[in-house]
């Protein structure tokens, strides 16, 4: 049996040659969607020279030390303690301290107790203030707490100052008899 090229298994064979031929072709023709491209970008930064952060502000102020001593210290606006060239706030540097013995943790003084000083019972009077060292001279101490009065008061002394905190002193008074006239 001759085949003709128009028989139905000869058009079968040929739809087949022409799909095994022609098909895996045709992917070439369609358009391809492009892959992503990933692109890695690095930017450089050179430092040429470093630039200081500016210096926190405050306002210079001298605080007397119960030694005695005259320190310059800067005080923020929030009330901050600013200490050091760089004005570094007091509470984030520990360890450090102002020289001298202060009150403010004392028992007696949280208490509110009377003091004895050179055979005298002196009691708080009025509000705590801020005084100069230039004013005041160191005269003793109580419960090691040094005890300061004013450079001009003449002895037995009438009013004597407790440093509470750098800077900061409770007046103490005691009466004084008056000499008697003869």
């Amino acid at each position: 049996m001759t085949r003709r090229w128009g028989d139905t298994v000869t058009r079968r064979y040929r739809c087949f040659l022409l799909s095994v031929v022609f098909l895996p072709s045709c992917q070439y023709l369609q358009p391809k969607t492009p892959e992503p491209v990933i692109q890695i970008r690095v930017d450089t930064v050179t430092v040429t020279r470093e630039i200081a952060a500016p210096l926190p502000q405050g306002t210079l102020t001298e605080v007397c030390l119960s030694t005695g001593q005259t320190i310059q210290i800067a005080i923020a606006s929030n009330g901050d303690t600013l200490v050091g060239p760089t004005r570094m706030r007091l509470r984030e540097a520990p360890g450090i301290t102002f020289a001298g013995t202060y009150a403010a943790d004392a028992g007696w003084f949280s208490r509110t107790d009377p003091i004895q000083f050179e055979k005298r019972t002196y009691t708080k009077a009025g509000v705590q203030i801020s005084q100069k060292c230039d004013d005041l001279k160191i005269v003793g101490d109580y419960n090691g707490i040094t005890i300061l009065a004013e450079v001009l008061e003449p002895a037995p002394l009438a009013r004597i100052y407790v440093p509470i905190r750098p800077g900061i002193f409770q007046p103490y008074t005691t009466p004084i008899a008056k000499p008697r006239k003869r």
